[in-house]
């Protein structure tokens, strides 16, 4: 039994649940993260829906393969974007859910600007201010239940 546990636990990393992108090396998840941001920044503040959902794909990609930086770039575009814009339609919920996700990963591992994007992101529970409370309670609440990605498995 000793033996199966072992052999279980060597094949299962810590982060198994949400372990990196299959060959998405460090270098690649910067590439990610530069061409997002660029691709970004060159359209200013009101990208096209192509630029806007081409960069949150690259930045989710990156993020969830464990890039700090992707966690905070892709939180701060998709928070941004949605705090100011309009209210998320119901198809987006897993894209703002992953958002608020990320910052908090980022956050929690000292990733200085997620720490400071907004107070209370590393509370209990989702604060009950702006940015928070321009997003449904119930995707903010499954933002805050999911388990802490990556971790260790982080590029």
């Amino acid at each position: 039994m000793r033996r199966l546990a072992a052999l279980i636990a060597f094949a299962l990393p810590a982060c198994a649940h949400s372990a990196p992108a299959p060959g998405l090396c460090s270098a690649e998840s910067e590439r990610l993260v530069h061409s997002a941001t660029a691709r970004l920044a060159a359209e200013g503040e009101h990208p096209t829906k192509a630029t806007y959902d081409a960069s949150v794909a690259d930045l989710r990609r990156a993020a969830l393969a464990g890039n700090r930086e992707a966690q905070y770039e892709l939180a701060k575009t998709v928070i941004g974007f949605w705090a100011t814009c309009c209210d998320p339609p119901a198809d987006r919920r897993d894209e703002v859910v992953t958002a608020f996700w990320m910052l908090r990963a980022a956050a929690k591992a000292g990733h200085k600007r997620a720490v400071d994007f907004a107070q209370g992101v590393l509370d209990a529970r989702p604060p009950a201010e702006p940015p928070f409370s321009l997003f449904p309670s119930e995707w903010l609440n499954e933002a805050w239940n999911k388990p802490d990605p990556v971790g260790s498995c982080s590029p």
